[in-house]
């Protein structure tokens, strides 16, 4: 069984050159020193491999050289080697108290807030680690499903595919068109997938919206916005607005959606709330390019709110990580 190193230092008169150099008490059948438990009274107690940089200094150790102890452990447990390379216990001890930690191997699956919160425990400075054991474990329970912004294959998978579907959608309206579809059912079709796609990500990550209001309020901006897009097409076709007053229309719902979420989600959205301004004035003045118009700021704007979003939610990271 490790020990990972527990015992206490009860003075600090050891130096890191002498405690370095201890002679490892023989065990029968136990030959390699980094492994071999140096429990001589009064100086140090401990297996190196597991030994914080106190204890291999000679200084006394607590609680947070334990919590040093038990990542040394889980690093190998995750990725099949130990954090701090060393074939004598001087070379060993030299990398714990440097800090150099070996980087992980490639391909590994092990998320990287449970690397990160690793790297927290493996400190050199005591005072640098977590505060308690709790938050070192609240720091490795990481679950994708709690928030996908964290889970950078889930944040790749949205920002390429709403990036795609944007194009895809301005590109399938002119489409529509030349295949003999009117202009203002081309463009209610479009809406629906617009809105279908929002639909879509709000039953993907339901459980996270329920618990996570930054990402809900994230998601009823996009289905409050494509809701607009498909109700201005029905009122559009029911009382004859010709395409350039939807588009017109289109813009001013963007601005005013995008005002309710920078007031109430992401604030740095304000700069989209002027450009769709313009941009409504500008169909408005020259209805003939309107359609052109639209076309160009829609798509854009859905970049520059995916832009937000991942600066928004990595600041979310790095402020939750703080507070562990």
């Amino acid at each position: 069984m490790v020990d990972f190193g527990l015992a206490r230092i009860q003075t600090k008169a050891g130096t890191f050159a002498h405690s370095a150099k201890l002679p490892a008490i023989p065990i029968p059948g136990r030959t390699n020193p980094l492994t071999t438990p140096l429990t001589q009274v009064g100086v140090v107690m401990g297996t190196p491999l597991y030994m914080s940089p106190e204890q291999h200094m000679g200084e006394s150790a607590d609680w947070r050289s334990d919590q040093f102890s038990f990542c040394v452990a889980l690093y190998e447990a995750l990725y099949k080697q130990l954090p701090f390379a060393g074939d004598t216990v001087e070379v060993l001890a030299f990398n714990a108290i440097s800090g150099k930690v070996l980087p992980r191997p490639p391909g590994s699956h092990v998320p990287s807030p449970v690397h990160d919160a690793l790297l927290r425990g493996l400190s050199p400075i005591a005072e640098q680690r977590f505060p308690s054991m709790r938050e070192l474990l609240a720091a490795l329970v990481f679950d994708p499903s709690m928030d996908p912004s964290t889970n950078p294959r889930e944040r790749r998978r949205v920002i390429l595919s709403m990036t795609a579907f944007v194009f895809l959608a301005a590109a399938g309206l002119n489409l529509l068109q030349l295949l003999g579809v009117s202009a203002q059912r081309a463009s209610l079709l479009n809406s629906l997938a617009y809105f279908a796609v929002f639909g879509y990500l709000a039953i993907r990550f339901r459980k996270v919206f329920v618990r996570n209001s930054f990402h809900r309020g994230s998601m009823v901006y996009g289905l409050s916005y494509s809701s607009h897009l498909i109700g201005l097409r029905l009122l559009g076709i029911e009382i004859g607005l010709t395409v350039p007053q939807l588009m017109t229309l289109d813009l001013l719902a963007l601005a005013s959606s995008t005002a309710m979420a920078a007031a109430c989600v992401m604030r740095d959205m304000w700069v989209l709330i002027p450009l769709a301004l313009v941009s409504a004035l500008c169909c408005a003045k020259y209805p003939a390019q309107a359609e052109i118009i639209s076309s160009v700021v829609i798509p854009f704007a859905t970049v520059i709110t995916l832009v937000v979003w991942i600066r928004a939610t990595a600041k979310r990271g790095n402020r939750h990580k703080s507070n562990l």
